[in-house]
């Protein structure tokens, strides 16, 4: 019995030395129809681009082989990995800590020194400090941390922002075809509200300084606008792929936010509006304005954008223009009273319903003494333009019937936050994971409640 068993290890000894000493070869394909052989013995790799002819042998002992920048091998085996070219020439030996780096750059250390090197395996930026982290790749930008501070070089490796600047977090942006550096002296992954930010271009000129302490700063574009539902780039008009009421070449701006207030600034850093107002500023209908009360009423801020960018004031809406949206309509066909979201009234409109007497106000089912009103912009800019329903008439808002939708009390539930005062949002954390955290509710200021929309707060209708 005992030779049987005898027998039995050692012919599963045997088998399982057989089977560590069998070369495998796996073929690797690579985008670019490149295709090579991966060759594993044991715990050992090797390459080879034709079968039999291998260009990194097994002999060598690598643990693992990796394949970059469409042209290099990189053979890794503790501080003695090397480079190789697809002919099988080494190119950098003896080299450690190998990270690639968008863009076909790379960072390693070889002996004593640090170095980010080129496509070309050329060293571009030499003599990195040793808590050299975050190094990334942006459009002819190198990015990375040092010593607690960011700095950028170029790919022709020319210094555009230096450490003396002290910044603690860079994040490069492409929107809407543009490229800028936001720039941090104060940052936090977990609390945005207190983050201190600033903008600069791709050449290191500091277009907004990080000193004025906005926590937060946006382009914006007046033709087109990232969707929330998506996240993909969309054109304001589909059909003319302008902004609705727009004409001319697109123009950029920033919103600026510190303590929760909004303000502006134009594409070149220029503060026109402090950050003083409860909602984002906007550009809509070719003019600035920032809206409240779930987007019920637009406040005018006599601010415009000339032709070439430049922010200029605006005489035909001029500052402290307010436009309200949601009124109540009476239409005759159907003989009730409806308050569609989107319709839109002119200061000029709400006034002349306002000015009449009470009784003739008072009376919404005498056609005659209701205030006729067009129920879109299409009308204005169309001659063409054909109503396709019966014209709807508009009905004071307040008759002195209680509020169904917020039973009388004026206000009601957010419809972002639910009532907590806080929305759910995510990001990237300095290890590249996704995160969550609680942020303010923009829409009710963080109280949970905003004005009804039904009754505009008023509780009667």
């Amino acid at each position: 019995m005992k030779r049987i068993l005898i027998l039995i290890v050692v012919s599963i000894l045997v088998a399982t030395s057989a089977e560590a000493q069998r070369i495998k070869r796996s073929t690797q394909k690579e985008y670019n129809n490149f295709n090579w052989y991966l060759l594993r013995q044991g715990d050992y790799q090797g390459a080879e681009i034709e079968k039999g002819v291998p260009i990194i042998p097994l002999e060598m002992q690598y643990s693992k082989i990796t394949y970059f920048n469409d042209k290099y091998f990189f053979a890794e085996k503790g501080r003695n990995s090397c480079i190789y070219d697809k002919n099988g020439t080494p190119v950098l030996s003896d080299i450690y800590d190998f990270k690639h780096i968008l863009g076909g750059y790379f960072y390693a250390k070889n002996g004593r020194e640090n170095c980010i090197y080129n496509k070309e395996c050329k060293p571009i930026i030499g003599n990195l400090p040793d808590d050299f982290e975050d190094c990334e790749y942006f459009r002819g930008l190198i990015i990375f941390k040092t010593n607690g501070y960011y700095t950028v070089y170029d790919t022709n490796a020319h210094l555009v922002i230096p450490t003396d600047r002290k910044y603690v977090k860079i994040i490069a942006y492409r929107e809407y075809d543009r490229e800028f550096l936001k720039v941090y002296t104060k940052f936090d992954w977990n609390s945005f509200s207190t983050n201190i930010c600033g903008i600069c271009n791709t050449n290191g000129d500091v277009v907004i300084s990080p000193e004025r302490g906005y926590n937060d700063i946006e382009i914006y574009s007046t033709k087109r606008f990232y969707s929330a539902r998506t996240g993909e780039l969309m054109y304001r008009d589909k059909k003319t792929k302008t902004e609705s009421g727009y004409e001319g070449s697109e123009l950029f701006y920033y919103s600026v936010r510190k303590d929760w207030k909004y303000g502006l600034c134009d594409i070149n850093g220029n503060e026109y509006i402090a950050p003083e107002y409860d909602s984002r500023v906007e550009y809509v209908g070719n003019t600035f304005v920032y809206r409240e009360n779930n987007y019920a009423t637009t406040h005018y801020l006599g601010l415009k954008l000339s032709d070439d960018g430049q922010i200029i004031s605006d005489e035909d809406k001029p500052f402290g223009g307010i436009e309200e949206r949601n009124y109540q309509y009476y239409s005759q066909t159907t003989n009730s009273i409806s308050t569609p979201t989107s319709t839109s009234t002119s200061p000029k409109a709400s006034q002349s319903s306002s000015s009449k007497p009470k009784t003739q106000q008072n009376n919404p089912s005498s056609p005659s003494e209701t205030t006729s009103i067009e129920t879109t912009t299409k009308k204005n800019n169309n001659p063409k333009y054909k109503p396709s329903r019966s014209p709807i008439q508009l009905v004071p808002p307040n008759t002195g019937t209680k509020c169904g939708c917020c039973n009388g009390s004026g206000t009601s539930q957010c419809w972002q936050c639910k009532g907590n005062g806080k929305i759910r949002k995510s990001g990237i954390n300095k290890d590249g994971k996704q995160v969550f955290y609680y942020d303010k509710c923009n829409i009710c200021n963080a109280k949970g409640t905003i004005k009804c929309t039904c009754c505009r707060g008023v509780g009667t209708r």
